[in-house]
């Protein structure tokens, strides 16, 4: 999601220049840059509500789809807690079923646990916070040998889940409390299970609002940044460069 971070580093800079505010000489450059990297944005007061609105509106898509990941995830990861790792039935046919069932669970809790991680990762440069968690689902390549004993592979860079369904089987028929050791609650599914609720927690910390980003100033930045006030302060910065190239 391109446009969060986007507009997230769009109310940033606002924020940093209303902070700064305009100053003469030496400075000026770099403030004439700073203006001209946001003019699209900046050309009228109602741009500028029209961006606050447009932040909210992305923040509110983020809080959706991250709620939506998670709660997709949280059903999965309670369905592999669940799951009967001792998978011998009465006779082949209980068996397979009991193996499928498994497997099922193992297949859509990995697609689960990798959307999720997509998402805060193409996220984590939003806030910190988003950040820390996007790391955390990368701590899967931690127990990558355990994991792959049982026919679970990890991405090394990203910890994404890849399952092999055959040697997933032969684990379940063979050695159903290894397999149940590392994806039960005693280990991914009840490690996955922590991170969902302490991210679920975090929820309304993740993706601040302008106003927590920029408190009192909020109202004054976009005061600051009618299109009037725009044309008066770069006529100033502009004057200030004259009287400085003379004096």
């Amino acid at each position: 999601m391109a446009t969060i971070s986007a507009m997230a580093g769009q109310t940033t800079a606002l924020y940093n220049l209303a902070s700064r505010g305009f100053s003469y000489g030496q400075n000026a450059t770099t403030q004439n840059n700073q203006v001209s990297s946001l003019t699209s944005v900046m050309n009228s007061g109602a741009e500028y509500s029209n961006l606050l609105q447009e932040y909210d509106a992305t923040k509110k898509k983020f809080n959706t789809e991250f709620s939506s990941d998670m709660s997709a995830l949280s059903k999965a990861t309670d369905a592999l807690k669940s799951a009967k790792f001792n998978v011998a039935g009465k006779n082949d046919e209980e068996t397979a079923a009991n193996v499928k069932t498994v497997v099922d669970a193992v297949k859509d809790f990995a697609d689960k646990y990798n959307t999720a991680s997509s998402f805060l990762a193409g996220n984590s440069e939003v806030s910190g916070r988003i950040g820390s968690l996007s790391d955390s689902f990368k701590d899967t390549k931690y127990f990558s040998q355990s994991l792959s004993a049982v026919g679970v592979s990890v991405n090394a860079s990203t910890g994404k889940l890849s399952v092999d369904t055959d040697r997933l089987e032969k684990a379940l028929k063979e050695s159903p409390d290894q397999v149940e050791n590392a994806l039960g609650k005693s280990g991914l599914a009840g490690r996955t299970e922590s991170k969902v609720d302490f991210a679920e927690g975090q929820k309304d910390k993740l993706f601040p609002t302008v106003n927590q980003m920029m408190g009192g100033d909020a109202e004054t930045t976009k005061a600051l940044y009618s299109g009037r006030a725009m044309s008066a302060q770069m006529n100033y910065i502009n004057a200030g460069n004259l009287l400085n190239m003379y004096f």
